[in-house]
């Protein structure tokens, strides 16, 4: 299992009922895009606390998410998630700052730019 901090903003949210051998389970998929790319957050909890969780989520709201990647062993396609271990909703404002301020962009326009002098 590996750790990452990501930056994302909503693009879907789904949300699913099945049975487990405690009771009703509430899988909540949300997904989020740096435009760039996109993951899933997965939460899995009890049906009585769907509405909590779904209450925190809004399409295009942005956040900050310190989390957990994993391997969805139930589909059969074993897709990749997150789950999240912290999560702080930040607004557009601070959104567009920390892009601003520390977003790096992988392409190489010249490799001037990247070479280093060693003495």
């Amino acid at each position: 299992m590996h750790s990452v901090c990501t930056l994302g903003t909503v693009f879907d949210i789904q949300e699913k009922t099945v049975k487990s051998k405690r009771g009703h389970l509430s899988i909540i998929k949300v997904g989020l895009t740096d435009k760039d790319s996109s993951i899933y957050i997965q939460i899995s909890t009890s049906a009585d606390k769907r509405d909590e969780e779904m209450s925190y989520f809004n399409m295009g709201d942005s956040y900050a998410v310190k989390c957990n990647v994993k391997i969805d062993e139930f589909n059969k396609d074993k897709e990749t998630y997150i789950s999240y271990t912290d999560i702080l909703k930040i607004s557009k404002k601070e959104t567009e700052s920390i892009k601003k301020n520390y977003y790096w962009d992988p392409v190489i326009r010249n490799e001037e730019d990247y070479s280093v002098d060693v003495d």
